[in-house]
């Protein structure tokens, strides 16, 4: 648990960065006593690693306090898990993929996306290199790990579609927990993630290769922001707050690298620091300072390659996914 004075502290400075006048004083008056909190969880598509670092950025900022919350962060094994539980309104807001989003409405899910913040998908092939993957072809005759609740799965399907290459050459196994232990002991050639995550700390003791799904042909957003449509309707200023409290927590993240890596350091210290410093990086770059936006033809590119890689059930207009 954080300690008061801290978030007192860290508030104040977002207040100065975004542009607030007020004084100290009458910063502190609008946070709620910390004895009257509610408890809010808020759901990530994956594990604590610094694509979600803006998240917990805001929770150490005292954003989510400034609204009247204590916030827990839930972390999941994939965003096809949590489109399912947040479209029930298990859970108010979350992230996830676009893709994920898009795929779960087309299933009848309730869900719409407040932001998105990756405008490209970050998803990659890659592996230790030296074992003849340099090209999605080369894939071929190969073992690919796949993380069977995430939508990197899917759009890997996607990939292969479009690359022409025979899904039935590849060796898909589903793998859960770490992935790089199995490619140092050769139980797979290659894994699908994130190129921030584990691809980026491989590359720090290791020679690599990574295929960017995106270099071939899959235009797609990437991570986003949802919540149920029920729930907006129902509390729109609340998810909508809580929207804008993420953002600014990577806003802020990224315009102060070295202050969001050492409070995520301070909350993991068993993270490898140099990784989660880099990895940071890579994401700041990756937003490009573009964090909410999300257009009509935005969507619609994102679900025509969805659609036309086979995986939704029915049509999906953006309007539909848009509050």
């Amino acid at each position: 648990m954080k300690k008061h004075i801290k978030l007192v502290i860290f508030t104040m400075m977002v207040f100065t960065i975004i542009g607030c006048k007020k004084s100290k004083s009458e910063a502190g008056k609008n946070i709620p006593s910390f004895n009257n909190l509610q408890n809010l969880d808020i759901l990530i598509d994956w594990q604590a690693e610094p694509t979600y670092l803006g998240v917990y950025f805001a929770k150490e900022l005292g954003l989510f306090e400034k609204l009247g919350f204590d916030v827990n962060i839930i972390q999941s094994w994939g965003a096809n898990e949590v489109t399912s539980v947040i479209a029930v309104g298990k859970y108010k807001i979350g992230t996830a993929s676009a893709g994920a989003t898009a795929i779960a409405k087309s299933n009848g899910a309730n869900l719409i996306s407040m932001a998105v913040l990756y405008h490209n998908i970050p998803t990659t092939v890659f592996g230790l290199k030296g074992i003849g993957i340099a090209s999605p072809q080369d894939l071929e005759g190969k073992t690919v790990g796949v993380y069977p609740k995430s939508i990197t799965k899917n759009e890997f399907e996607g990939f292969l579609k479009l690359n022409k290459i025979d899904r039935n050459k590849i060796k898909l196994v589903s793998i859960n927990g770490p992935d790089i232990p199995l490619i140092l002991s050769k139980k797979v050639d290659a894994v699908l993630n994130y190129f921030e995550l584990s691809p980026t700390l491989l590359s720090l003791e290791k020679e690599t290769f990574d295929i960017r799904l995106a270099d071939y042909g899959v235009n797609a957003y990437g991570l986003n922001i949802i919540s149920s449509r029920d729930t907006y309707n129902q509390e729109p200023d609340l998810v909508q707050n809580l929207t804008d409290a993420i953002i600014n927590g990577y806003k802020e993240g990224c315009e102060n690298q070295k202050a969001a890596v050492n409070a995520f350091l301070d909350e993991f210290p068993e993270k490898d620091s140099n990784y989660v410093k880099i990895s940071w990086e890579k994401v700041c770059k990756f937003i490009n300072n573009d964090y909410q936006s999300q257009t009509v033809d935005g969507w619609q590119q994102t679900i025509d390659f969805y659609n036309d890689s086979g995986l939704l059930t029915k049509p999906v207009s953006p309007k539909e996914l848009m509050p």
